[in-house]
């Protein structure tokens, strides 16, 4: 069975800005790279939605929140049924603190 993705919109604003990111600090070729890696594992989620590592600290309203490490960005995600919830796309060079108080504010 495969599991529908569904983006929300936090997520889709921090993919494009960290796909900005990328672009600017390292160029359009490293950005395709960036973006197909990110793109591949994503779609891994429809049919293997738990490949991601769960993070008991993180859950927030109910929902088991994972997240599917790329590179140096992580997705995070929830799984609702048999609907993968895009939560969030994270620049692991961040500072942890600041992603709970992200996702608390969704």
């Amino acid at each position: 069975m495969d599991y529908e993705i569904v983006w929300l919109a936090e997520a889709r604003q921090a993919l494009e800005a960290e796909m900005e990111y990328v672009c600017a600090e390292f160029g359009y070729q490293v950005l395709a790279q960036v973006y197909a890696s990110l793109t591949e594992r994503i779609a891994q989620l429809r049919q293997f939605p738990r490949i991601g590592v769960r993070y008991k600290d993180l859950d927030y309203r109910g929902y088991e929140i994972r997240m599917l490490h790329v590179k140096k960005i992580s997705i995070v995600y929830s799984i609702v049924g048999t609907t993968v919830r895009i939560l969030y796309v994270w620049n692991n060079q961040q500072n942890p603190d600041r992603l709970p108080l992200l996702l608390g504010k969704m």
